[in-house]
């Protein structure tokens, strides 16, 4: 397989992400060739990055940060319905074909990804997984945030990282 045009490459992904009405801005990464920050209009963070290693593919991750209110009150949770609510939450996530990492008590941050080789990037293809790690990420915040709402009180919003 030929070597891929990385400026072009770059380019198409970031006028992808505009034409969504993402906003994006350009960060450095020492394992990436290129590295976009996409933030959509609910400010939900998105990194998009052409790999170095193996350099036939994007990334695309996103992470949940919890807040020390946020893991208080799930702590404050009984172990069994912790035990639960992470044991769900992985479930859903393997369900939605997702990467994950760090889901686990104590809950403190979650990171999540996708990734997509360069012979089947295709703008579907590519938003589809854009959607699928996006999902992702509110899966998480919303299960952990409805069950502290449920029992000990109104939550935040965890922050995106």
């Amino acid at each position: 397989m030929p070597e891929p045009d990385t400026d072009t490459l770059r380019q198409t992904v970031l006028d992808w992400l505009l034409d969504e009405g993402w906003t994006v801005s350009e960060q450095e990464h020492e394992d990436a060739v290129w590295l976009l920050d996409a933030r959509d209009s609910g400010q939900r963070r998105l990194v998009i990055g052409l790999s170095r290693k193996p350099a036939d593919q994007l990334r695309i991750q996103a992470g949940v940060k919890f807040t020390p209110a946020q893991q208080q009150q799930f702590a404050a949770l009984q172990g069994e319905l912790r035990s639960r609510i992470i044991w769900e939450l992985r479930f859903r996530l393997l369900a939605m074909n997702v990467d994950f990492q760090g889901l686990g008590d104590p809950l403190e941050q979650v990171a999540l990804s996708q990734r997509i080789y360069l012979d089947g990037l295709t703008k579907d293809a590519f938003l589809q997984r854009i959607s699928q790690v996006k999902n992702s990420l509110l899966t998480v915040i919303w299960s952990v945030v409805r069950y502290a709402e449920g029992t000990v009180g109104s939550a935040p919003e965890p922050r995106v990282h």
